[in-house]
């Protein structure tokens, strides 16, 4: 299970969400929760040290290249503790993005690891507690009920970190002065 959680977060395309609910299921809610927690930190270390190592081009080939100047400010902003803080709210459901885009930045890795297993606990539980509660009381309407909120949480997060992000391309924008022909 730590083998398989740990391989979404560095081969970018694949999804460990069927894992949580697994791991509930199969190992309880506490085995299951540590077991992901673990996969989640090696997983994470291993993707911000290729992204350390091998720099830009890997994190774009793995996660896609997109607006040069929002992602130049993103990996500025994402330098700095609070900003890694946000960011990884911001992709609470998308683990790899800022472990990749944390490799790319200056925050040093004990803070990014930190940062990124505590923000991660969240979701892990409530998606491990899910799997533990289905094994015991098979409600569907709280299990959607939570699914539903799982996403609006994880669409609002993406959408507040995007908002703030382009807030600073903004205001560095607005700082340049524009050139005359």
């Amino acid at each position: 299970l730590i083998a398989a959680k740990a391989s979404t977060i560095v081969i970018a395309p694949l999804t460990g969400s069927p894992l949580y609910p697994i791991a509930g299921a199969l190992f309880g809610f506490w085995k299951g929760f540590f077991l992901l927690i673990i996969g989640d930190m090696v997983g994470g270390s291993i993707a911000f040290w290729l992204s350390r190592f091998f720099g830009r081009g890997l994190a774009e080939r793995l996660l896609g290249s997109g607006n040069e100047g929002l992602m130049s400010k993103a990996l500025e902003m994402m330098g700095s503790v609070r900003g890694f803080f946000l960011a990884r709210l911001g992709f609470i459901t998308f683990p790899e993005v800022p472990a990749y885009a944390a490799g790319l930045s200056r925050i040093p890795f004990i803070p990014f690891l930190l940062i990124y297993t505590v923000v991660g606990a969240l979701p892990t539980a409530v998606t491990t507690g899910i799997g533990a509660f289905l094994t015991h009381d098979n409600n569907s309407l709280i299990f959607t009920g939570v699914l539903i909120f799982g996403a609006v949480v994880s669409g609002v997060s993406i959408l507040t970190f995007m908002n703030h992000v382009q807030k600073e391309v903004d205001k560095s924008a607005a700082r340049e002065p524009e050139a005359i022909d």
